[in-house]
C-alpha cells in the first residue's frame, strides 16, 4: 500500500496520499485544497533506486526499512476511526511519517506528537497549532522549487513551498 507525494504549483503545497490499492498507482488526485489546482507527482527520497548505498546515500533509501514503516502506517490507519481518531493512533502515525521522511521534526512537531500520546483532544490541538503546522514545512521542501521566496530568473517573487501535514486517502480524490 504505497504513499505518494503531488505538488501543487497554485496552493504551492506538497500533499501526500495513501493508497490502498496499487491500481491508484497512476492516477493523478484532485487537490485537497482546491480541485480546480493542477497537481503533479512527485517522486520520494525512499523510492530513489538503483545505486548501492554508500556514504553519499542516507538510511532513507533501503526499500526494507521503507515497506517496513509502510506496512506501520498501514495498520494504523486500517484501524482509524475517521470520525474520532484516537490522538496515540495519530501521534505513532506522524512518528511514522516523519521516519519514512528521514527527518528530524522540528520542536512544535515534538510537542504536538507528545499531546496526542498523552491522549489529549486533537481538536483543541489543531486549533492551538493549526496556523503553525500550516505554515512550516516539516519533512523537507521540494528540490524543484525553491522555499526561500527570493526572486526567480525572471524577477517574479518565489512563493515558499509548504509540506501539508495530512496524510491524504487517495482513493477520496481521485476518480
Amino acid at each position: 500500500m504505497p504513499i505518494y507525494e503531488f505538488y501543487s504549483p497554485q496552493t504551492c503545497k506538497i500533499y501526500t496520499f495513501f493508497a490502498r490499492s496499487l491500481a491508484l498507482s497512476g492516477k493523478i488526485p484532485r487537490c485537497p485544497d482546491d480541485p480546480a489546482c493542477k497537481m503533479e507527482r512527485m517522486i520520494s527520497s525512499f523510492a530513489v533506486t538503483g545505486k548501492k548505498p554508500g556514504p553519499e546515500h542516507s538510511r532513507d533509501t533501503d526499500p526494507a526499512r521503507a515497506a517496513r514503516i509502510v506496512s506501520t502506517m498501514e495498520r494504523e490507519l486500517g484501524g482509524m476511526d475517521e470520525a474520532h481518531p484516537d490522538p496515540r493512533q495519530m501521534a505513532r502515525l506522524a512518528k511514522a511519517m516523519a521516519e519514512l521522511h528521514g527527518t528530524k521534526m522540528p520542536g512544535a512537531m515534538n510537542d504536538l506528537i507528545r499531546r496526542l500520546e498523552a491522549g489529549e483532544d486533537p481538536d483543541k490541538l489543531d486549533a492551538e497549532y493549526g496556523e503553525e503546522l500550516e505554515s512550516s514545512d516539516f519533512f523537507g521542501e521540494n528540490p524543484a522549487v525553491s522555499a526561500d521566496g527570493k526572486e526567480d530568473s525572471t524577477g517574479r517573487r518565489r512563493r515558499a513551498v509548504l509540506r501539508d501535514p495530512t496524510l491524504y486517502e487517495m482513493a477520496h480524490y481521485v476518480e
